[in-house]
């Protein structure tokens, strides 16, 4: 609204005029007239007076904003032709003379509808009576009008906007006819109007003049102080020509627009957050002049457009990336909201704004918000079936990818398979030594239940100690640990991030794998030093020993090659990021092979450590190629040397191929030599 009142429109704002009783007003009728302090509502002799005034000025029609619901009778006029009459008789006759004088009704009453009506005598005598009020919507601004009031007992009473138009268009106002969404007003003179209603029976203000200087010209409403027209009075009284106040043939209203308590007619509206009420009858004169009325769409097209914003948010925001669907929203927005300045502007129609908008950008915000919760969801249920099998650094890998989740695919990895060796042998001497001491101590039934339960948890203790140590090697790593089958451990390296260097962690893994192993055995060995001295004192007290700590060792197979990797299971119940393929087979039947503290690996794992350390092709040992179980081909074998400490290169990387096996020919040895040379090219 206020944009729109910037622009030149067609309006009638030289067909109106105000006048203002303000502060100004109360003290010159205090000081020079009165010489008291003057009661509001003005004596009527002062109205009476400004009446025959505006009349000398020949003035169109009066509107007063101003309600005469008590009687006047106290101050006495002398006339020129001689006796003496009160003020409300003297208004009285000067609404009559001038015949083009409007009053309003007071306060419209809740309980029965009713109006308060002004005075009697006033009110016969003046051209009509009307409504002077607008509604205040719930922050207080007026934006609407009720074009008639309908008390049950008085009739219909016009807004006064509505009577000051009608005087002027001829509109015959009493064969009205008031349909659903318009009020049709028929002219004596072929000049109509209809008026728009909103749903509840009112029509919205259309701001289109104001005393603003700011304002176009064609919009700039004319002001004159009640002050200046009592100037005019005593000039005419003295015999002068009085001052020109270019009000002929004007539609004028008679206002307050003081700041103290009586003369404070003022509030919010859709131009500013302080105006005078009175220049709402102006506005609304001024929209039937023009016949430029405000609307609204119906209530079905603005439910249409709020869902069309919502669905087109959703979508976008459904469909396209976080950013373009913002962007998307945000121009959709823009666009809509120059379309509904451009709309009004032409046209006068009121698209609805604040919701579709507001509700759009709600909607791409609700589905962002739902996509970031089933994303958030997503990642934390693959952190769950992670967690446990990976490293914390490849599951930051996976969550900075476009699909976290890992997808089923055929990759280059590398398998590693370790079983603890003399474990089943430990379990089941611990058992044993645990039922002959409850029978050498004479236990009861429920004690050597205890024992022997004891036992096994210690036995269980010892096997996930070494088992721990291995998977924290396997996650230091960047490996991904497959499964347990019991006191063997099985993971994989090269998904589900890919790495090329995937061989060489494997064997780094394997090598840490037996040198933690180391360490416990030596931990291990001096606990059981001290129990042999602890139980020996325990048995002088017949107290059972304390059990002895196991020296267990891991035999490790390595081997590398393509292999299917993905979730196995249902979608409800997945099980495990597992591998499938000949690669695993023959890694598991290298773990076989391996004696406790041995690491076999296959010539493929060798090639494919090399690309990316060359240092470990030092580290190698070949065997004799063996038939293994299940294959069809014999599989060529090598021995890491992992106790060596670091893994810098001792010799040439010829030595890697040191052949073994005695008895062998030159020419076993030169086809050694060449397989050297192919693993050298295949290095990049």
């Amino acid at each position: 609204m206020r944009w729109n009142f910037r622009r030149e429109v067609p309006t009638a704002a030289t067909n109106f005029a105000v006048i203002l009783i303000d502060d100004q007003t109360s003290a010159y009728l205090s000081k020079a007239i009165a010489n008291d302090a003057p009661r509001w509502p003005f004596s009527h002799l002062y109205h009476g007076k400004l009446v025959e005034e505006l009349k000398q000025q020949g003035v169109a029609a009066v509107a007063f904003d101003v309600f005469f619901g008590t009687p006047d009778d106290c101050q006495q006029l002398r006339l020129r032709s001689g006796g003496t009459t009160t003020g409300q008789q003297f208004l009285a006759n000067q609404l009559h003379e001038a015949n083009n004088v409007i009053l309003h009704v007071g306060q419209q009453s809740a309980a029965d509808r009713a109006v308060q009506l002004p005075v009697t005598q006033l009110a016969t005598n003046a051209l009509a009576v009307g409504n002077a009020y607008a509604f205040s919507d719930r922050d207080g601004v007026i934006r609407r009008f009720p074009p008639f009031v309908d008390a049950p007992a008085q009739g219909r009473f016009w807004a006064m906007g509505f009577l000051l138009a009608a005087h002027r268009l001829g509109l015959d106002l009493r064969r009205a006819q008031v349909e659903a969404s318009r009020l049709v007003l028929p002219g004596t003179n072929g000049v109509g109007r209809e008026v728009p209603l909103n749903r509840k029976g009112d029509s919205y203000l259309d701001w289109g003049v104001y005393p603003d200087r700011k304002a176009p010209l064609s919009r700039q409403l004319q002001v004159v102080k009640f002050v200046d027209v009592f100037n005019c009075i005593r000039q005419r009284d003295r015999g002068e020509v009085p001052f020109n106040l270019e009000l002929s043939n004007k539609l004028v209203v008679v206002g307050a627009g003081g700041t103290g308590v009586n003369l404070n007619d003022q509030g919010p509206t859709s131009l500013a957050r302080i105006t005078l009420r009175c220049i709402t009858h102006i506005n609304v004169a001024n929209a039937l002049l023009t016949d430029r009325f405000v609307q609204r769409l119906p209530l079905p097209w603005e439910r249409a457009v709020v869902f069309s914003f919502v669905l087109f948010a959703t979508l976008a925001g459904w469909r396209l990336r976080t950013l373009w669907a913002t962007i998307a929203v945000l121009v959709l927005a823009g666009v809509y909201v120059g379309l509904s300045f451009w709309v009004y502007a032409e046209h006068r129609y009121l698209l609805p704004v604040a919701l579709p908008v507001v509700g759009a950008l709600l909607a791409t915000h609700l589905v962002m918000s739902t996509g970031r919760e089933v994303e958030n969801a997503d990642r934390r249920r693959l952190e769950r079936l992670l967690k446990k099998v990976v490293s914390p650094k490849v599951i930051d890998a996976l969550l900075e990818q476009a699909w976290p989740a890992p997808q089923t695919r055929r990759m280059e990895i590398t398998v590693l398979f370790a079983d603890l060796r003399g474990f089943t042998h430990f379990a089941e001497e611990s058992q044993n030594r645990a039922e002959a001491i409850a029978r050498e101590l004479a236990m009861s039934s429920a004690e050597a239940r205890a024992l022997t339960d004891e036992a096994a948890r210690e036995a269980m203790s010892s096997v996930n100690r070494y088992l721990a140590a291995a998977v924290d090697e396997i996650k230091a790593t960047d490996g991904t640990l497959d499964k347990y089958m019991g006191d063997c451990v099985m993971a994989f390296w090269g998904a589900p991030i890919e790495e090329s260097s995937h061989a060489a962690q494997a064997l780094k893994c394997a090598a840490a794998i037996q040198q933690a192993v180391e360490r416990i055995n030596r931990a291990n060995a001096a606990e059981n030093d001290f129990h042999l001295a602890e139980n020996k004192l325990r048995t002088q007290k017949r107290l059972p020993p304390r059990p002895m700590l196991p020296v267990l060792t891991f035999g490790v197979g390595v081997n590398s090659g393509l292999a299917i990797v993905g979730f196995m299971g249902s979608e409800e119940h997945l099980s495990s990021y597992t591998v499938f393929g000949h690669v695993v087979n023959v890694a598991s039947r290298l773990e076989g092979l391996a004696r406790g503290g041995q690491i076999l690996l296959t010539e493929q794992a060798v090639l494919t450590a090399a690309r990316n350390d060359a240092r470990i092709m030092d580290r190698c040992t070949r065997r004799e190629a063996l038939m293994l179980k299940g294959m069809t081909a014999e599989v060529n074998i090598f021995d890491f040397r992992w106790k060596d400490g670091s893994l810098a290169p001792t010799g040439k990387p010829s030595a890697w191929f040191t052949c073994t096996a005695s008895g062998r020919s030159q020419n076993e040895v030169r086809r050694a030599r060449t397989r050297t040379s192919a693993s050298r090219i295949l290095r990049p």
